[in-house]
């Protein structure tokens, strides 16, 4: 049985600079992105989520405000900021949704595209943490994750 002293947390930021990689880099004006809940935790695993493999945290919101109009077409990225989450747990273990869709897609260093859209729109992602009772060390672990939006 695991202790109950394993602990995720994500710290959520937003890219400040044209940093962003992929289809988030570049465009002149770029939308406005706000995170609507910081800091997501997962609640403690218990021996049904390393038997299951996994935790969620959960739901969250983003909302992007879209300026030049409100059909104005943009990106959404995500990015790890740090390859793991310290504690040797790799980013990897690290996963998200947008809330409906099939399938999960883990979180590294590189941008993602989460979505395209238009005009001023929530977008409802799902996290889980990817377990395993070989490999995880009880303790705190904790991943900053960075949104950029980039208008087309």
């Amino acid at each position: 049985m695991r202790p109950a002293c394993f602990a995720l947390v994500l710290l959520l930021g937003l890219a400040a600079d044209a940093a962003a990689q992929g289809a988030c880099a570049g465009g002149s004006d770029r939308p406005r992105v706000r995170v609507l809940t910081d800091p997501i935790e997962f609640r403690p695993p218990g021996v049904a989520d390393f038997r299951s493999g996994f935790v969620f945290s959960d739901p969250v919101r983003v909302r992007v405000t879209a300026r030049g109009g409100p059909s104005r077409p943009w990106d959404l990225c995500l990015a790890g900021v740090s390859p793991d989450f310290g504690g040797g747990k790799p980013l990897a273990d690290l996963q998200w949704q947008v809330e409906g869709d099939a399938g999960w897609t883990s979180v590294d260093t590189a941008d993602r595209l989460v979505t395209s859209g238009g005009g001023n729109t929530q977008v409802v992602l799902r996290f889980r943490s990817l377990l395993r009772f070989e490999t995880d060390a009880p303790g705190a672990y904790e991943a900053r994750l960075r949104f950029a939006v980039a208008g087309r």
